[in-house]
């Protein structure tokens, strides 16, 4: 049974507290250690440096927000849909690391409720799902409502429309003829 998010905090809080109790403890002999093979001994129980390169809190955030923007206009969209909005506007480098920073936000952004889960599409994993009706009459029924006769089916012309990306076959569906 998956642990609910008062139990996760919960515990996520009984292992910071352990770790302070072990720190306190053991202080005098982590030092030697660090010292003994030539290893950077912080004093404390504060964050890691942030690397070089990696964003601090406002800018995840601004850079999130600014996610949100391009998916709720544009919604539904593609992992690859987004990044390519994001490069447009600056937001991410045209890089394997550039996708990986942009697919990363957006699943946190999934996981932590602030982005709906059905903004984001992957056309890749298609569902397949038999339409049933309960009865006879409401199968009748539901052909008769969405009957469309065909406009070409007189003509002498065979019309197709070929789509080379998959992200502007959902464009090219609304086409009625």
């Amino acid at each position: 049974m998956p642990l609910t998010a008062e139990q996760k905090q919960a515990r996520k809080q009984a292992r910071r507290e352990y770790h302070k109790v072990w720190v306190a403890r053991n202080r005098d002999h982590v030092r030697d250690y660090a010292r003994a093979y030539g290893v950077e001994y912080r004093v404390g129980l504060g964050r890691k440096p942030r690397k070089g390169n990696s964003s601090s809190r406002a800018e995840v955030e601004e850079r999130q927000m600014a996610l949100y923007a391009v998916v709720e206009k544009q919604q539904p969209m593609t992992v690859r849909q987004v990044f390519y909005q994001a490069t447009v506007k600056g937001m991410a480098e045209k890089t394997e690391e550039g996708y990986q920073l942009v697919q990363r936000n957006l699943a946190q952004m999934r996981r932590a409720g602030t982005l709906p889960y059905g903004w984001i599409t992957d056309s890749t994993r298609r569902q397949m799902i038999s339409q049933t009706f309960g009865s006879p009459a409401e199968a009748i029924e539901h052909t008769a409502r969405f009957y469309r006769k065909s406009a070409l089916a007189a003509s002498d012309v065979h019309i197709e429309i070929w789509v080379e990306k998959d992200g502007l076959s959902q464009a090219a569906m609304t086409c009625r003829l």
